[in-house]
């Protein structure tokens, strides 16, 4: 009899989606969940319409059990299977076989139906071929100066999902003009800058975004609480749109009252000043940053209407669990597991004023 092979628990859960009866033949295989460890599916009751809460029971072997067995029984909601808790499951040849079909199959659907979205969406220039500023040296050397080597845009995975459709970040105008679906952070866009994608200097406006990320999710299906930060991503681009026509810059967040976006080529320098005071009067100096970070965290860079898919150098994900899932979507460069890269850095932010860690922005 040829051995099992492990598979991706998000293939899984879409194949089964069309065909419930996959279920059926997963009963008794092993499953790898992201908090438990390994464990066997031991029983699944699913809903008639497979979209309110459905179970699967299943025993995980936990060290710290106290039980001769070493296994405890646990009741996981059965969304668990899009990658968020159950990575991998170990199915047999022919059902992986009838998987890695359907990968195949969705992969070659979803690029056609790229194909076909891109020729109603405007061409998305790529860094190389817009044209360069006026003055484009002083912002390369400025950048190379400060050893600046990226720019990053922080979304959520589905929209990460949406971005690899589209083969771009777009702007909401784009966006909204093409009647495109995405999860929206700024409903009321306050820096009115739907024509532009936010980014940030090397590292991501933790200020803004953090209370956002790390908020668990109290859902009594997940024990523990999974943090939010699980359902985002950070897309790491190339520093290049710093010196192009178009892209803008702003001290502070570009949504503040006193914000003043300007040419990048003219205004780079202003977000490394050695001192920034935003809008609520918090000075910002250069204590304890690295050279390559701006003087305030919620500096902005604001890229024209859009950043193409050849654009992103990698994505960052908060967990070794996480990758998996920023590669479903037919993604095939790098993606990093780094938990600090989403951490809240008080050392960044001015002493003895507000903080939004623990909080949501």
């Amino acid at each position: 009899m040829a051995p099992n092979i492990w598979v991706q628990s998000s293939i899984l859960f879409d194949l089964a989606k069309k065909n419930p009866q996959i279920w059926q033949r997963i009963i008794g295989q092993e499953i790898s969940h992201s908090v438990f460890g390994k464990g066997v599916v031991r029983s699944i009751q699913l809903e008639p319409d497979l979209i309110q809460p459905s179970y699967f029971e299943v025993r995980f072997r936990l060290q710290a059990d106290s039980r001769p067995d070493g296994l405890t029984d646990k009741r996981i909601a059965l969304i668990a299977f899009e990658g968020s808790l159950v990575t991998e499951v170990s199915v047999g040849p022919d059902l992986a076989k009838e998987m890695d079909a359907h990968r195949k199959a969705k992969e070659k659907s979803a690029a056609a139906e790229r194909k076909e979205l891109q020729t109603h969406i405007p061409v998305i220039q790529r860094s190389n071929a817009l044209m360069n500023s006026k003055d484009h040296e002083r912002p390369k050397s400025f950048l190379s100066e400060r050893e600046i080597q990226a720019l990053v845009h922080l979304t959520t995975m589905k929209n990460w999902y949406g971005i690899m459709k589209t083969g771009a970040i777009l702007s909401r105008r784009i966006l909204d003009g093409h009647e495109l679906q995405y999860e929206c952070f700024d409903a009321a866009r306050w820096d009115n800058a739907v024509r532009y994608v936010n980014c940030s200097i090397t590292y991501y406006n933790f200020f803004m975004f953090y209370g956002k990320l790390w908020k668990a999710e109290y859902n009594s299906s997940v024990d523990p609480p999974r943090p939010a930060v699980h359902e985002y991503v950070q897309l790491v681009i190339k520093p290049d749109f710093i010196w192009k026509v178009g892209t803008k810059v702003c001290s502070e967040n570009a949504a503040a009252k006193t914000a003043s976006p300007m040419e990048a080529s003219i205004g780079l320098e202003g977000l490394f000043a050695e001192e920034v005071v935003d809008t609520k009067g918090r000075r910002h100096t250069r204590r304890d940053k690295p050279n390559n970070l701006p003087t305030c965290i919620q500096a902005e860079v604001l890229v024209h209407e859009g950043i193409a898919l050849k654009d992103v150098q990698k994505v960052l994900v908060p967990n070794i669990d996480d990758v998996k899932r920023a590669k479903t979507p037919g993604w095939h460069g790098p993606v990093e597991a780094n938990w600090k890269a989403f951490a809240y850095r008080d050392e960044w932010w001015p002493p003895g004023n507000d903080s939004l860690k623990g909080g949501v922005a």
